[in-house]
Order: C-alpha cells, then structure tokens, then sequence
C-alpha cells in the first residue's frame, strides 16, 4: 500500500521543502529507533563504528532497500525478509566483532 505513496513523494522531493523536512524526520526516527532496538550491540563501539553501524543498519532496513527486493529482484515477501534479517544479522555481527578487537 505504501509504494505509490512513496514513490511519488520521491518524485516530489526535490521541489518540496516539507517532503525533505519529513524525510530527515524520519531518517532521524528511524536512527534513534535503531540505537535503541540495538543498544546492547551497539554501545561497545566507539563513537565513529557506532555511527557507521548504525548508518549501514538504517540504509540496511530503508523503504529503498525493501523496494529494489521485491520490485527488482521480484522476491516474495517472505524471501525478501528473509534477506533483510540476513542484512541486518550480518552488519550486527560485523559490529560486535569489530568491538571485541
């Protein structure tokens, strides 16, 4: 329901200051709901890991990124979750790794 919605606001975007004021909202609900979401694997990292992590975990889990899997890669639902959780499983790990040395 939402990808109409969404891809015409992108449209929009360029030529509307409100569309780009509600996206930078967003992305920064999305931030915050991220470090708390994921505050126990987040908090070892220094400051500059923690803010790449937390960057590659939102354009990880971004509408864009959902859209490319099933309107590009044409995968079901489930298969598209299915990449996402492995998405986000590995830049997760990756993180932790990175905060034990």
């Amino acid at each position: 329901f939402i990808a109409p919605y969404a891809r015409a606001a992108g449209l929009r975007e360029p030529y509307s200051r409100e569309l780009r004021t509600n996206r930078l909202r967003h992305i920064g609900r999305v931030t915050d709901e991220i470090e708390a979401l994921f505050a126990r694997e987040l908090s070892p990292l220094p400051s500059a890991r923690r803010t790449q992590a937390v960057q590659a975990l939102g354009i990880a889990s971004t509408w864009a990124s959902w859209s490319v899997l099933r309107d590009e890669y044409d995968l079901a639902v489930p298969d598209a979750t299915a990449v996402m959780r492995q998405t986000v499983a590995a830049l997760l790990a990756a993180a932790v790794h990175a905060s034990l040395g």
